[in-house]
């Protein structure tokens, strides 16, 4: 699989999750599946602390911060993730991936002066949820972007769909079924995740 999207500006407000990509797009595929694979239960530093962090966390097994023994989801899915990374990794060197909260994106895309005054762009975004899923053992609710260091708690979602608005170009937003925040969310797809939490994705898609 080789990516068909030439040019892309990535932003994060994690610093850890930008400092991730840096040291990944300094890689070469054979360094990258050359990692070894994570021992369940065991602990570990540097490149391989935040793979299996953010493998952890994307999946809702753990939140970003602390030690982390590996998960044996991890582990098991390992493989497959190296793979596609170094597989990957050659068409997103060049991507410039910068540290900074999601109002600052059309100011980096301005800056960059690669692109002619009114260039239209599509902008995915893919914000911690708002909704909610069932967490199967307990039957309880939790808030599915609080994996992260910079999640749900503290993101002004109204503040958010107004500054959506009037991006210019392609807008798409993904979320969880059950989010309010932009009247035009439709049902994406339904799986379920690494714990076999059932997940049910919506996506609002407009032009600017």
């Amino acid at each position: 699989w080789r990516s068909t999207i030439r040019e892309a500006i990535l932003v994060d407000k994690d610093e850890r999750t930008v400092d991730l990509w840096h040291q990944l797009q300094a890689m070469t595929p054979e360094q990258i599946l050359a990692l070894p694979t994570p021992v369940p239960g065991e602990y570990y530093e540097g490149i391989m602390d935040s793979l299996i962090k953010m493998a952890a966390a994307s999946n809702g097994v753990s939140k970003m911060s602390g030690p982390l023994a590996c998960p044996k989801r991890v582990a098991g899915v390992w493989e497959g993730m190296l793979r596609r990374m170094a597989a990957r990794v050659d068409d997103v060197r060049h991507w410039p991936v910068i540290h900074g909260d999601y109002t600052e994106a059309l100011a980096h895309v301005e800056r960059s002066k690669k692109y002619p005054v009114g260039s239209k762009f599509t902008w995915f975004i893919d914000p911690p949820y708002e909704a909610k899923a069932p967490v199967r053992e307990t039957k309880a609710w939790f808030p599915l972007g609080n994996g992260y260091r910079e999640g749900a708690r503290g993101l002004d979602y109204i503040k958010l769909a107004a500054w959506l608005e009037d991006l210019p170009g392609q807008v798409i937003v993904c979320e969880q079924a059950g989010a309010s925040w932009l009247p035009s969310f439709t049902p994406l797809r339904d799986h379920h995740d690494s714990q076999g939490r059932p997940s049910t994705e919506v996506v609002s898609v407009w032009n600017n």
